[in-house]
């Protein structure tokens, strides 16, 4: 149901202003100011990163919606040498990241690369010092979509559902009951499915 679906900061990013401090609303609140204040990540081109402005701020995660968009592990390449996982050799990581514990499961023999951030690693690559990185596919898309010389490999080797994150705590039932009807009539009307397509995220 939900393998089409798009993320809620390209939903909603060109909309919305959002505070140097985010706090949590209640349904009646947002109703009253007339819009819906949402963080995102300000490093994930397409999905949530800064505007021209720099403005961009994230909120706590605590409670989470109905799935919206189903994200996944996936390999990013500037070698012509390279086409599918058996080229890999030499993978760079973000340390500490969840996609680290896939790469060692689906990969155990490959030789892993910790880097500190995105930057490092487009260094790497670039260099040629590693033959990919592998994170997830929404970011990866954009690095893509921003340079021709990435290369997004076909394979996927996991699947993550991305939610909207809400304060947990009864006086958040309605916004969150609000939300996932948006969220299923959406994806009813075919909206989410094209509004991914768009973005080049299917």
């Amino acid at each position: 149901m939900w393998r089409y679906l798009l993320s809620i900061g390209l939903l909603l990013g060109a909309q919305v202003t959002v505070p140097p401090i985010a706090d949590a609303a209640e349904l009646t609140d947002i109703e009253a100011r007339g819009r819906l204040i949402v963080a995102v990540k300000d490093n994930w081109y397409r999905l949530g990163y800064r505007d021209v402005t720099g403005e961009l701020s994230g909120q706590r995660i605590t409670s989470f919606s109905l799935p919206y968009y189903l994200d996944g592990t996936g390999f990013i390449t500037t070698s012509t040498q390279v086409s599918s996982l058996n080229d890999l050799q030499q993978i760079a990581v973000l340390k500490d990241s969840s996609t680290l514990a896939h790469v060692r499961y689906q990969l155990p023999e490959a030789d892993i690369t910790m880097v500190s951030s995105y930057g490092d690693a487009i260094a790497e690559l670039n260099s040629g010092r590693v033959d990919a990185f592998a994170g997830d596919v929404s970011l990866l898309t954009g690095w893509q979509q921003q340079d021709s010389r990435y290369q997004l490999l076909d394979e996927v080797i996991s699947v993550e559902p991305v939610a909207i994150a809400i304060p947990k705590g009864t006086q958040y039932s309605d916004l969150r009951r609000a939300i996932n009807d948006a969220l299923r009539r959406w994806d009813d009307e075919g909206w989410l499915q094209d509004r991914a397509a768009h973005w080049g995220l299917q």
